[in-house]
């Protein structure tokens, strides 16, 4: 009759923590997605002041986010020319809900340092 009490507190106290805690592992992966996405930005700018036009291609920048990571939680792409778009996209294979979206997200930054978040 304990181990039956003392089985269902630890039952309600997982239930309570592991929300929380896949909710706190959510929130370092899209920082870590933002801070590699700045150091795509910095990269692209390096570029820009020699040649005059940002690059869509990695292998022509000194930064490759897709190097960057040990873990592939984000997909990095890039839109070059005359202005720039850096977007890292949520991989949907190791996706929590718990961002409030109901597939992956994306995160984008600009030449100018605006970042947005879309579902």
């Amino acid at each position: 009759m304990e181990l039956m009490i003392v089985g269902i507190i630890l039952a309600v106290v997982a239930g309570l923590a592991v929300p929380g805690y896949i909710s706190a592992v959510e929130k370092s992966r899209k920082q870590e997605a933002l801070e590699t996405l700045g150091a795509l930005r910095n990269s692209e700018i390096r570029f820009f002041a020699g040649n005059a036009t940002y690059t869509p291609t990695f292998t022509q920048l000194d930064f490759d986010p897709t190097k960057a990571t040990g873990t592939p939680y984000f997909t990095y792409t890039a839109a070059g020319g005359a202005t720039f778009t850096g977007t890292a996209t949520r991989n949907a294979t190791k996706f929590s809900a718990l961002s409030g979206c109901t597939a992956g997200y994306t995160l984008t930054i600009t030449d100018q340092g605006v970042i947005t978040q879309g579902c």
